[in-house]
This record gives structure tokens, C-alpha cells and sequence, in this order.
């Protein structure tokens, strides 16, 4: 551990929102195992990717809005079923690259979907959309990142997060 410079992995993950806890526990324990941040960072992390992940499955790949939810949550989830087993959206991926050093660690999540336009998001804090189901993954996103950015089409965000690594204990080090 106290050897690691910087790394990188990259993962293409399919349109199956159950696959995003196994993508997320498993960017935890790398951040974990490296000793690059504390179990409340990795939490924190762990929530923004979760967000991330799920806008671009549901909202990229598979094209299924989050004014359906909201509407019709049944609806939205069946939708979501469909779509996962038809083309196009079946064949559509996610592609992930984290890249990671002692001091950072970036998340690039790539979705194969038209993109969206950020401006056009209502702001989650406003009065008229406190009991809204939808709308509060990009705040969560920018909560928990130090820096948050998207690609000019919107169908990729980069999650960048400065680490604090934890001290390393006289046993570990041996």
C-alpha cells in the first residue's frame, strides 16, 4: 500500500440497475483495500457513483424519463424491463474508467444514449419540487464530488473526488 502511485480500471457495465451495487461495492473496496480514503468518503462516493450509474442506464441507454416516475412509477419500471430486452437498448453499455493516485480519484461514466441537457433539470430544492420523486441525483453528485463535469452532448459525467487517504498503522506497513 504504501507503494501505490496510481492506477486505473476499466469496466463496461450492461442496462441491469442490479448490477450498480456490485460496480459501487467494488469501487469501495478498491478505495478501501489502497487505503486512499475513510469509510465515510467511500460512503459518499459510493452514493454519487450509485447516481451516476442509475442516470445512465435508466435515463441514457434505455431513454426512460424521470417525469414517468414521478407520474407513474409502475409504469417507469416496466418500461425499464422492456427496454432492457429490446434492441437498441439491449446492446447499449455503460463504460466506466476509474483512475485513481494517492491524492484523487476520477470516475468517467459514459452512457451510449442521445444525452441531456443539464439546464433544462429542475432545481430539486425549489419549493414545487421537494415531494417530487425524480430530480436529485445530480445534487447528490455535486454534494458528494469535488468537481462534477459533462461532456458537451451530456452522455458522460466525470466524478472527480480529492482522497484523504487513511494513516497507515505500524502493523500494516510491515
Amino acid at each position: 500500500r504504501p507503494y501505490l502511485r496510481s492506477g486505473a480500471i476499466e469496466l463496461h457495465i450492461p442496462n441491469d440497475p442490479g448490477v450498480v451495487p456490485l460496480v459501487v461495492g467494488y469501487v469501495q473496496r478498491i478505495l478501501e483495500d489502497y487505503g486512499l480514503s475513510a469509510p465515510r468518503e467511500q460512503t459518499r462516493i459510493g452514493i454519487a457513483l450509485t447516481e451516476a450509474l442509475a442516470n445512465a442506464i435508466i435515463h441514457g441507454n434505455l431513454d426512460v424519463g424521470s417525469e414517468m416516475r414521478d407520474n407513474d412509477s409502475d409504469r417507469y419500471y416496466a418500461l425499464i424491463d422492456t427496454r432492457r430486452a429490446k434492441n437498441p437498448y439491449r446492446a447499449r453499455e455503460v463504460h466506466v474508467i476509474m483512475r485513481f493516485s494517492q491524492s484523487s480519484a476520477s470516475f468517467v461514466i459514459r452512457d451510449m444514449g442521445k444525452g441531456f441537457d443539464r439546464a433544462a433539470v429542475a432545481d430539486p430544492t425549489a419549493p414545487e419540487n421537494l415531494l417530487t420523486a425524480s430530480g436529485r441525483g445530480l445534487l447528490l453528485m455535486r454534494a458528494y464530488c469535488d468537481a462534477v463535469s459533462w461532456n458537451d452532448s451530456g452522455n458522460e459525467v466525470t466524478l472527480t473526488k480529492v482522497l484523504k487517504p487513511e494513516p497507515i498503522k505500524p502493523s500494516d506497513a510491515a
